[in-house]
């Protein structure tokens, strides 16, 4: 016997589906660029995949917004600002921190190197860690 709550029909019932058609069931993992943005695959209301979650009473899983989330880091409690603001308003680079939910993975190139990538405050997903008492 599970925990998990019910696999829902389709995306457009599961809690991990946003307003604007994303899924935010993960979160990202390290890239090899710095200062990599963060953009949640946009998936069919119509899909469905192995790891969503039906939605319920609201006693279950569901996205931790990134303000919110122990994985969630402003290096100095600073925003992450690059010099190249990537099109990007001011705004928003003002609650820009970093997903460090995940550690990276090991590979065939000996010299890689890893940064984690940019999330905004606002945003959030499935495999996030609320900070206890938010």
């Amino acid at each position: 016997m599970t925990d998990r709550p019910p696999l829902p029909a389709s995306c457009s019932v599961c809690l991990y589906y946003s307003a604007r058609g994303a899924c935010l069931r993960h979160a990202p993992s390290p890239g090899q660029d710095e200062f990599d943005i963060v953009h949640w695959p946009q998936v069919r209301p119509t899909d469905r995949c192995g790891v969503g979650a039906a939605i319920t009473d609201g006693t279950g899983p569901g996205p931790v917004p990134c303000q919110g989330c122990f994985h969630w880091w402003q290096p100095g409690g600073q925003a992450v600002v690059p010099d190249y603001k990537k099109g990007l308003p001011d705004e928003w680079w003002e609650g820009a921190g970093l997903c460090t939910r995940f550690a990276p993975s090991p590979s065939t190139d000996e010299d890689r190197k890893v940064y984690w990538r940019v999330t905004n405050a606002l945003d959030g997903c499935g495999d996030g860690a609320a900070v206890l008492g938010q």
